[in-house]
């Protein structure tokens, strides 16, 4: 959800905005009536929530790539999230090298 804020109410309660962002919100920063910035929560600052598997992990052993020993951590999940993301970036350097 995102909720305007104009200049003077964000500097008067920046530490309280930052906090909110930190959980998942975003602002639009107003000057009157126009946007001029955002506040959003970084990439890295927002963990995942592991919620308990109600059954059996056996049938993931039989997708291909898949390897589960034990439980999946937000640890190993950051870890495959960062290295989608350096996939991605790696990708779109490369694109704009060759052009």
């Amino acid at each position: 959800m995102k909720r305007k804020v104009g200049i003077a109410e964000l500097k008067a309660h920046l530490s309280e905005y930052v906090r909110a962002a930190r959980k998942g919100a975003e602002f639009e920063i107003k000057d009157r009536d126009e946007e001029v910035a955002r506040l959003v929560p970084s990439p890295s600052a927002s963990r995942f929530r592991t919620i308990p598997a109600k059954g059996s992990l056996k049938k993931l052993d039989r997708l291909p790539g898949i390897q589960v020993s034990g439980s999946i951590t937000p640890e190993y999940l950051d870890e495959v999230l960062s290295e989608l993301r350096m996939d991605y970036y790696d990708k779109w350097m490369a694109s704009k090298q060759s052009t």
